[in-house]
């Protein structure tokens, strides 16, 4: 009863994560989809799972080829155990955006599956890590501890760069990244206590759930061109900075010239233009700006530190914008005007709080567009 239970486990966590497969799959327009270290993640736990289930067939079955087959499968399943946390790791850098993936950051991830592979080749051997008797039944050796080891190390490694790295990642994606470390963990350690227990990957499936419905939640507060937050979102956020009376800084980006370039170019181009504009102004801001796409050609800016930063930056993103037409970076230009407002606790409304920075930010558009006009 206890090995058709754990069967039983495993053969819902494999139907789970098939099922976060064929999300993934159709929903095209989705982040999770453009990040292969999540689909290889998946494909792992099924690949894990699978030969978990193959494993408790074959405990104490007496046939003929059960013995070899369940050595073999037993060897690749134990292998494989700390490859899933090490593609964690990667996902969380790769998420996180902190680093390149290189080489040495790859090596660095499957460091503790490399030694505990070699581990696992000498105990053939020497029984270090578990004893297969000719009555197909498992005995733990001295040694278990290093599978369960080497495969918490990454994942450690990956929550602490999610809390190092907290200020970079949308607060959903957040709690997504922290409870996929959390329950792996919690798990391994109680495979650690009762070493009989495998709940590494069931759980690991469950965490996938989770991770998948964050992401989708967080997609869903996302513009679909420009990767910034919605309107719905900024909404929101706005109307919570002012109900309690937060300082910050708003600013107001808007295209000067987006009609001529559909006009002109076409509204493919127009996109592209949408999309230059957008990893200009990100190149130039860290994450304490607050980042969205108000309209069709506008975005807006929010901090809550200094007046004065936000100046700077809005600076920085006027330079950059002028760098990037020296350059002829597009067959086109980019021209954007901005308005720049200091709130402290004095709007009532949302729409107090656009009007009067929509505003200055058409002010700030035709003296733009008069001291181009001059300059020709």
């Amino acid at each position: 009863m206890e090995i058709l239970i754990k069967i039983d486990t495993n053969i819902l966590s494999v139907l789970i994560v098939l099922i976060l497969l064929y999300c993934n799959h159709i929903l095209r327009d989705s982040r999770i989809k453009k990040n292969n270290y999540f689909i290889f993640l998946m494909i792992i736990t099924i690949i894990i799972l699978m030969l978990e289930i193959i494993v408790w067939i074959l405990v104490d079955n007496t046939s003929d080829y059960a013995n070899i087959l369940l050595r073999i499968t037993y060897f690749i399943f134990i292998a494989l155990t700390p490859i899933g946390p090490s593609i964690w790791r990667l996902y969380v850098i790769n998420h996180i955006n902190i680093k390149k993936i290189t080489k040495k950051t790859l090596l660095l991830s499957f460091f503790p599956t490399l030694i505990h592979l070699i581990i696992l080749i000498v105990s053939q051997w020497t029984d270090y890590l578990y004893i297969i008797t000719m009555q197909n039944e498992i005995i733990t050796g001295i040694g278990s501890i290093w599978t369960s080891i080497a495969a918490i190390i990454p994942i450690i490694c990956a929550f602490y760069l999610t809390v190092k790295n907290r200020l970079l990642i949308h607060s959903n994606a957040f709690k997504a990244l922290l409870f996929f470390g959390i329950i792996p963990v919690v798990a391994s350690l109680i495979e650690l206590i009762t070493i009989e227990l495998f709940l590494l990957w069931p759980t690991i499936a469950v965490s996938l759930l989770l991770l998948f419905l964050f992401i989708e939640i967080s997609r869903l507060s996302l513009d679909y061109l420009t990767g910034t937050y919605n309107r719905k979102q900024l909404h929101n956020y706005m109307e919570n900075l002012i109900k309690h009376k937060e300082n910050f800084t708003i600013l107001m980006y808007d295209f000067d010239n987006l009609k001529l370039i559909n006009d002109t170019y076409g509204h493919v181009s127009g996109d592209e233009a949408l999309v230059y504009a957008t990893n200009i102004i990100k190149n130039n801001i860290n994450r304490s700006f607050y980042f969205a796409r108000y309209a069709g050609d506008e975005f807006i800016l929010i901090n809550r530190d200094s007046k004065e930063t936000a100046e700077e930056v809005s600076k920085k993103i006027d330079e950059a914008f002028i760098t990037h037409n020296d350059k002829r970076v597009t067959e086109f230009d980019i021209f954007m005007s901005s308005g720049t407002l200091y709130c402290e606790g004095q709007y009532n409304s949302v729409t107090e709080l656009i009007r009067e920075v929509d505003e200055l930010m058409y002010n700030n558009k035709h003296n733009n567009k008069r001291d181009r006009t001059n300059r020709r």
